[in-house]
C-alpha cells in the first residue's frame, strides 16, 4: 500500500493530552496506586485498638457498609481518606490521636460512604473525560483542514479550557458540600465535639507560613472556620435535645 492510500486515524497534537491540557482532579485512590506498596499495610484495628471495635461495628451498621479494611500509611502528615472498601489511615494520625478522636476520623470517612460520593465523583469522572475526549478528537479533525478549519480549531480549543475551569469550580463546589455532609454524620454518630478537634488540628500542622498564605490568598481558612461553626451548632443542638 502507498503512503498515499494509507487511512491514517486523525490524532490530536500533543499540546491536547487530556492529562496535561485539562488537570481533572482524580480520587486519592488514583493518587497513590503508583506509590510504593511497602508504604501502605493492611491494619487490624481489633489488635491496635481493641477499645473501639464494637463501636466502628455500630459505625458500619449506620453507614450501611458491610466491610471495610483499615490501611497504615506512613506519612507526616495526620489525614485520612476512605475508597471502595479501605480507609487509609496515616502513621502519624495514628500516633496523635486517642481512641474517640480517631472514631470521629472513620465516622466521618464512613460519611462518605453512606451519601456516596465516590460512586457519584466517579461517575460525574467518566462524564467529564468522555466529554473531553469528544473535544479532543473533533479538534484533531479541524487540525487536518484548511486555515478555517484551524482557526476554529483554536476556538474550540478556548473553549475547552473554559470547560475544565468550569468542571473544576463544580468539582470544588461539590466537594465542600460533600466534606459536610460527612460532618454532619459524624456529629450524629457522637463525635462532632473531637471532630471539630481534629480539623483544628489537621489546620494547626499546615504550618504558620501556609496558613498565613491560604488566610490571604485563599478561602480555604474560612471554608475550614465555618465547618467548625458548623459542627459545633450542629452539636449544640444534639446536646439540647438531649436535655429536652
Amino acid at each position: 500500500m502507498s503512503q498515499k492510500q494509507q487511512i491514517t486515524r486523525p490524532h490530536a497534537p500533543q499540546l491536547f493530552n487530556r492529562n496535561s491540557w485539562l488537570r481533572i482532579p482524580t480520587l486519592k485512590e488514583d493518587a497513590f496506586k503508583e506509590q510504593n506498596s511497602a508504604q501502605k499495610t493492611t491494619i487490624d484495628i481489633d489488635e491496635t485498638r481493641p477499645n473501639i471495635s464494637r463501636e466502628i461495628e455500630r459505625m458500619l451498621k449506620e453507614a450501611n457498609v458491610e466491610e471495610v479494611f483499615f490501611v497504615k500509611r506512613e506519612d507526616k502528615r495526620a489525614n485520612a481518606w476512605i475508597t471502595s472498601m479501605n480507609i487509609f489511615l496515616t502513621s502519624t494520625l495514628l500516633e496523635k490521636t486517642d481512641d474517640r478522636q480517631l472514631l470521629a476520623v472513620i465516622a466521618h470517612e464512613l460519611g462518605h460512604a453512606y451519601f456516596g460520593h465516590q460512586r457519584k465523583r466517579e461517575a460525574e469522572k467518566r462524564g467529564m473525560l468522555l466529554e473531553l475526549d469528544e473535544r479532543r478528537l473533533a479538534i484533531a479533525r479541524l487540525m487536518q483542514g484548511n486555515f478555517f478549519h484551524k482557526a476554529l480549531a483554536f476556538w474550540e480549543t478556548l473553549r475547552m479550557k473554559c470547560f475544565g475551569i468550569r468542571q473544576k469550580i463544580i468539582l470544588s463546589r461539590q466537594k465542600i458540600e460533600e466534606e459536610c455532609e460527612a460532618d454532619c454524620f459524624a456529629v450524629r454518630m457522637g463525635y462532632g465535639k473531637e471532630l471539630a478537634g481534629m480539623l483544628e488540628l489537621l489546620w494547626k500542622q499546615e504550618g504558620l507560613l501556609k496558613r498565613a498564605f491560604y488566610s490571604i490568598f485563599s478561602k480555604r481558612s474560612r471554608l475550614l472556620q465555618a465547618r467548625i461553626d458548623k459542627i459545633k451548632e450542629l452539636v449544640g443542638q444534639q446536646e439540647s435535645r438531649a436535655q429536652e
